[in-house]
């Protein structure tokens, strides 16, 4: 329960153009192996524009996690790393 799992450089692990389904599996066995909760997508940013752009980065991810809800999805575009990071207190 203290492991989490940051999902990133997705274009560069696929073979394929974005949407990047080569990678989809690898994501969702992530995704089950750990839940939800411990996973957090990250960009990579600046290394990942080698591969692609930022939005297909996040294209990619949210594919792959097309099968959850919002909510569970919201986790892992950030909600996680707030709470994990203890950011949560930080204004907008």
């Amino acid at each position: 329960e203290n492991v989490h799992v940051k999902v990133s450089g997705v274009s560069s692990m696929s073979k394929q153009a974005p949407p990047h389904e080569d990678t989809w599996p690898w994501i969702q066995s992530v995704t089950n192996s750990f839940g939800v909760r411990r996973v957090m997508w990250g960009s990579d940013y600046p290394w990942a524009l080698e591969y692609g752009t930022l939005a297909d980065s996040v294209s990619t991810v949210a594919k792959a996690l097309s099968s959850l809800s919002d909510s569970d999805v919201a986790l892992v575009f950030g909600a996680n790393a707030r709470r994990l990071f203890r950011l949560s207190e930080v204004s907008e």
